[in-house]
């Protein structure tokens, strides 16, 4: 999130920003986990993520939805080791900077969280639209074929599409590990 919309450090606005920051994430998950269990054999990881889902009215944006809607379990896909040469977004990862070498050591060793956490706000559904017009300029921005906004469903919609009973559900039947609402 933070390197997707730059309200965090390192206030970055980027594909591969996102990627670099996701792999350090997870690989320094995986360590302190390691560290963790050194001391505390039985210790688990929760791990927590922002789940929220993309929609677009749009036929030319659905597979930017599409390519967001899976982009989203990339943390849990990484240390769940699922992220191999035949994953999806295995050649996406490696155009924006991710090793052969670091994804495959993170499928190789893997570290499924012990609690699968989803965080879900009303900002966490995302709507992205094509009809620049209606919106601000500082709101259009684009993937580099396609320009667009990307806003929060409720300022569009006025409602939360999924919620919290939709993605414990998705969750659970993806990972097959427990689930709980953590933010």
């Amino acid at each position: 999130f933070a390197a997707l919309y730059g309200v965090w450090f390192p206030h970055a606005r980027s594909d591969r920003a996102f990627v670099r920051a996701l792999l350090h994430q997870v690989q320094a998950t995986v360590q302190a986990m390691a560290a963790i269990r050194r001391e505390v054999p039985g210790a688990r990881l929760v791990q927590t993520e922002d789940l929220g889902f993309t929609t677009t009215r749009s036929h030319e944006l659905a597979d930017q939805a599409r390519f967001e809607n899976l982009r989203r379990w990339l943390s849990f896909a990484l240390l769940t080791g699922r992220v191999t040469r035949t994953h999806p977004l295995w050649p996406w990862l490696r155009s924006q900077g991710a090793t052969e070498y670091e994804l495959m050591a993170l499928a190789d060793g893997p570290c499924p969280p012990g609690i699968v956490g989803i965080n879900s706000y009303v900002t966490s559904e995302r709507f992205l639209d094509d009809r620049l017009d209606l919106y601000p300029a500082s709101l259009h921005g684009g993937n580099g074929v396609r320009r667009y906004v990307d806003v929060e469903t409720a300022r569009v919609h006025g409602a939360h599409i999924g919620g919290f009973e939709a993605l414990l559900r998705e969750a659970a039947q993806r990972y097959g590990l427990p689930v709980a609402v953590t933010e």
